[in-house]
């Protein structure tokens, strides 16, 4: 079904995708989408002309395209459009590009291996047309077996095989056909369970899935906007029905769509329930549904646009995460409008002349704060280089004035450092010589520097200042006799002529010791 070169080639791909879902359903189920009101609608740059059911795509260079659609002809009708432009959020400019090889109103766009690709529509039919990023320019593909016009197909590439997937359309009932760049080959694969037109599908790369949202199903005559959701398994190649939408506004035809990484949601703007065109309504509101929870924000969640209501117009996410959208028809005809719904990153909010998306403002709450703002020691990152108080530390210790240290051109003086009685707060707590030993200035314990740590003169404490066992240097260790070892008359303790062991008297002595050590333990057994 895929074109897949052999079993075990689809063995591999299938496992590496079951690994792919597990993962992502356990991350799933520990978190919460963001509420859709996080979200706002700013204006932004123009579209070249008015236009109505043109195609978008982003790449990961944050650049979209914008690729044909349709004009005013002067006496209420459409006339399908071959322009092609590369749009710069950063720098709000529109690049013409070389035109399509063929007009075409209603196709569908997508952006994969460094080609933007074009399917269907009204000019377009069953013909598939890609636009080289690189080389700038456009090749016309094998098309596709349909039975349908082609108008309002929805398109969609699948991130782990680079297959593209082309679902109804006009005319096309269920029909669900993929495409293998890397053959040039057509192939078919379940088909969708509604025969819709004027969907928008998407990838849903965390459970990779694919899903299929709202738009017309049925016939032009017969037919109803749909509120509908499906999402197709690639391992199993099977479609499942999905919640769907619900509330006020929750059927949708010709709307503009847009995936939400931060925000979680595939987010629809505008569209309408009726099929000829420039017939209204045309919605001003908008609808969230998050695939991981299988659930919707309805209306009552999501701002209106404030430029009012459009059908018919483009809608793609940039590589910002923000999700514009183009032109568009009501009452008065095609349109110039540029909306973005998202969370402002191209605005300067705190008017410091940088915004979050394009300059790197860490901060669009605080105008002080902005990429190469001169630093200052206040705890805060103010050049939002990712770095708070670089270049501060003078003493190289580890520590500046701002964090507490309370002499930066000393590095022995320092939050933590030892406190040494020297009349100075060594370690930044405001007490000058607190737990150090009064006249000790090396901390050794020995205020005089001796090795004396109690002044006797002795240095380890046995009252002879030179070691010997002598305290007043008579070399009799005792001071008893003029025996220097204890032992009557023996001053050597090597003499045993004189009749008297070195140990007789120690080894008395130690007997008696031990007598009296064991005597309470036979007494404590008897009683």
């Amino acid at each position: 079904m895929r074109g897949r070169c052999g079993f075990f080639t689809a063995i591999v791909v299938n496992m590496s995708r079951f690994r792919t879902v597990f993962v992502a359903l356990i991350a799933g189920l520990a978190s919460i989408p963001t509420s859709a009101v996080a979200h706002t609608w700013f204006p932004s740059a123009p579209a070249p002309l008015s236009l109505t059911q043109s195609s978008a795509a982003g790449d990961s260079s944050n650049t979209v395209f914008l690729m044909g659609g349709a004009t005013a002809d002067g006496s209420g009708g459409l006339t399908p459009s071959a322009s092609a432009w590369a749009y710069t959020p950063c720098s709000e400019v529109y690049t013409a590009l070389p035109d399509m090889p063929v007009a075409a109103k209603g196709a569908s766009a997508v952006t994969i291996g460094g080609s933007v690709y074009v399917a269907g529509g009204d000019g377009l039919g069953g013909s598939l047309v890609a636009y080289d990023i690189t080389a700038g320019t456009w090749s016309t593909l094998p098309a596709a077996t349909t039975t349908g016009t082609g108008w309002q197909v929805a398109l969609v590439a699948d991130p782990t095989t680079g297959f593209l997937h082309r679902l109804g359309g006009e005319g096309s009932g269920s029909e669900h056909l993929v495409f293998d760049p890397s053959t040039n080959s057509w192939t078919t694969a379940a088909p969708v369970p509604a025969d819709v037109t004027g969907g928008n599908a998407f990838w849903h790369e965390p459970t990779d899935t694919m899903y299929l949202m709202m738009g017309w199903v049925g016939d032009s005559s017969t037919g109803a906007a749909s509120g509908g959701v499906w999402s197709w398994d690639p391992m199993s190649d099977q479609w499942t029905a999905r919640t769907p939408a619900g509330g006020l506004e929750n059927t949708r035809f010709l709307f503009a769509a847009g995936w939400d990484a931060a925000e979680t949601a595939y987010y629809a703007y505008g569209g309408s329930t009726t099929w000829p065109e420039s017939a209204a309504p045309y919605y001003a509101s908008v609808l969230a549904y998050f695939p991981s929870l299988d659930s919707w924000d309805g209306i009552t969640w999501n701002p209106d646009n404030p430029a009012g209501g459009r059908r018919g117009a483009a809608g793609v996410t940039d590589a910002m995460g923000e999700v514009h959208v183009f032109g568009g028809e009501d009452a008065a005809g095609p349109s110039t409008l540029h909306d973005v719904l998202g969370n402002a990153i191209y605005v300067d909010m705190d008017g410091d002349g940088f915004d979050s998306g394009c300059d790197g403002d860490c901060n669009e709450g605080d105008p002080t704060v902005f990429p190469g703002q001169v630093e200052i020691c206040d705890g805060v990152d103010n050049d939002c280089d990712l770095q708070s108080d670089e270049d501060f530390d003078v003493d190289g210790d580890g520590w500046i004035s701002c964090w507490g240290d309370c002499d930066d051109k000393d590095p022995d003086i320092s939050p933590g450092a030892t406190e040494v009685c020297n009349g100075i707060d060594d370690d930044c707590n405001l007490l000058v010589d607190d737990d150090c030993v009064e006249g000790d200035d090396d901390d050794s314990g020995d205020d005089d520097d001796s090795g004396d740590d109690d002044d006797s003169g002795d240095d380890d404490d046995s009252g002879d200042d030179d070691d010997s066992g002598d305290d007043d240097d008579s070399g009799d260790d005792d001071d008893a006799t003029t025996d220097d070892d204890d032992i009557a008359n023996d001053d050597d303790d090597d003499d045993d002529s004189a009749g008297a062991s070195d140990c007789a008297c120690d080894g008395e002595g130690g007997s008696a010791a031990l007598l009296l050590l064991l005597m309470p333990l036979g007494l404590r057994r008897n009683s």
